[in-house]
């Protein structure tokens, strides 16, 4: 029997790219998939816009504005699936993206988490697609340095095994930014078990003009806060990965005083 799938979407004013976000789940080859809204405090009528065309659909639930990470908790805390497979409300799934993915996790025991390639687009560009330009980073079994190396896994590449998402706690709600790079370094950080499944099947990730830069101060502070939590870890492993980690913390940190110094600070 194929596993339940949880597809989790958070959402807070995501109208209008939330329904091609649901309609991307919904059309998924794999049918045995429960599709998760979490509306995180929206003001733009999502709850009443789920209502009239996906009440049968979707299960949906809210809670006051607290932010990306605590809205992903909660679909983690609801989902009832075996596997679990986000999707930001502004993003977009291919349709044989999780049937392949069960596939190849029901075929290889060992492994916990597999992810997809990735292509971008603009606003809702989607003629002109563009590479994610991390493939050279993408590796199978323990991915945990080459994550302190470079972030390269987007919400919506993995589809993951629930008990080893449930085993590292949840994403950190203190962080408002650069909660998937800290998310996914704690997940690879306990030996999971990754895999990259080279099958020319790749989601789709949407820049809005108007989103959190990637270049801000707070994004960068975040960064070395997630990679300072591994500190101690690092210093039991030995000189070349020690090596890594502080090439990875300068970057940060480079990355903090150019923001700085452009915002006249």
């Amino acid at each position: 029997m194929n596993g339940l799938v949880s597809i989790i979407i958070p959402s807070y004013n995501g109208l209008p790219y939330l329904d091609e976000a649901i309609n991307s789940a919904l059309k998924q080859t794999y049918k045995n998939c429960e599709i998760i809204i979490i509306d995180d405090g929206s003001s733009d009528g999502t709850k009443s816009y789920i209502e009239n065309n996906f009440k049968l659909k979707v299960r949906y639930y809210y809670q006051n504005n607290q932010g990306l990470a605590s809205a992903r908790n909660l679909g983690l805390k609801h989902a009832e699936g075996e596997f679990i497979q986000f999707l930001d409300s502004d993003d977009l799934l291919p349709p044989k993206k999780i049937e392949n993915h069960c596939n190849f996790l029901n075929e290889n025991k060992n492994i916990d988490v597999v992810y997809a390639d990735c292509k971008t687009f603009v606003n809702n560009d989607k003629n002109r697609l563009y590479d994610w330009n991390r493939r050279h980073l993408y590796m199978n079994g323990n991915i945990f340095l080459k994550l302190i190396e470079s972030s390269f896994l987007l919400p919506h590449m993995p589809l993951s095994k629930k008990n080893v998402l449930n085993s590292i706690g949840g994403y950190d709600t203190n962080l408002t930014s650069c909660i998937d790079y800290e998310f996914w370094l704690r997940v690879a950080s306990v030996d999971t078990n990754f895999h990259f499944l080279d099958d020319d099947i790749y989601v789709l990730y949407r820049i809005r003009n108007n989103s959190l830069s990637s270049s801000s101060v707070e994004f960068a502070k975040n960064g070395l806060y997630s990679l300072k939590k591994f500190e101690k870890k690092i210093e039991l492993l030995g000189t070349y990965e020690k090596k890594i980690y502080d090439k990875a913390v300068g970057n940060w940190i480079y990355k903090k005083g150019k923001c700085l110094h452009e915002s006249g600070k």
